[in-house]
């Protein structure tokens, strides 16, 4: 599912500027906090919905890395797919590992995803 909230949220951002503030996985749900002003129409709902589906048709790669700090910071300078910002308890480690959706994302994570979309 966390690839799944990657890919989600990549689009929101990609598509309306929708900045994701929260998730949570349930047994029978999942939300997807965004942010935007104004609000997302249906319409709008259903376009990210629409372009997530059509990437995952795609079956794009995901692969993941460790950074050093030193890298790390090169990383979110200089690659156009990194999103969000390093913040809370992994701000203060020494590497992370990021998450690539080949061509869309690059964010950090610790959870567990497969190889492609």
């Amino acid at each position: 599912m966390s690839q799944s909230q990657h890919l989600f949220s990549a689009v929101a951002d990609k598509l309306y500027k929708a900045d994701t503030v929260g998730w949570a996985l349930g047994t029978d749900s999942v939300t997807v906090d965004l942010t935007s002003s104004p609000l997302l129409s249906p319409e709008q709902l259903q376009h990210i919905e629409d372009e997530t589906n059509a990437y995952i048709a795609q079956g794009l790669p995901v692969s993941w890395s460790v950074h050093g700090r030193e890298d790390l910071e090169r990383v979110i300078e200089t690659d156009d797919c990194f999103r969000g910002m390093v913040k809370g308890a992994a701000a203060n480690l020494s590497s992370l590992r990021l998450v690539r959706i080949e061509v869309l994302d690059v964010n950090p994570c610790g959870g567990t995803h497969l190889q492609s979309l």
